[in-house]
């Protein structure tokens, strides 16, 4: 998926895919959430329409390790290893089309440390939620 969401972004421009998602839910009218911003130029381009950016971050890379493979999904069947190497492909580029996942945790409004249960993430979210509402 880095992959493809990296080609698209070289090809149609560095704001292409958060662009692509803006307008659907601008179209579709009321409030929503664009997950999974990892571009620095994705994240400029929704700040820029008023958007609020949320970081959540979980800062145990084993617990994040463990909740990956939770999922299940076909592209998670890896080795701790191998999945460091891959989340360090996310981390720290500089070209506009590819990934910087902590430059744009650091543009974020909002930060959440998901260290916890699913219950104190929901506080967590919820407040934000409140302080958003302000």
């Amino acid at each position: 998926m880095r992959e493809v969401a990296n080609e698209l972004r070289a090809i149609h421009g560095p704001t292409y895919i958060a662009e692509t998602y803006y307008d659907r839910a601008t179209k579709e009218g009321g409030n929503a959430v664009i997950e999974s911003i990892r571009a620095v130029k994705e994240a400029d381009f929704l700040k820029s329409k008023g958007a609020y950016l949320l970081a959540v971050d979980t800062t145990d890379r084993k617990v994040r390790y463990e909740r990956a493979m939770k999922r299940a999904s076909e592209t998670d069947k890896i080795d701790f290893n191998t999945w460091v190497i891959q989340e360090e492909r996310e981390w720290g580029n500089t070209e506009a089309h590819d990934m910087n996942v902590p430059a744009v945790m650091r543009m974020a409004d909002y930060k959440i440390t998901n260290n916890g249960t699913l219950e104190e993430l929901y506080a967590q979210i919820d407040e934000v939620l409140e302080q958003i509402k302000k």
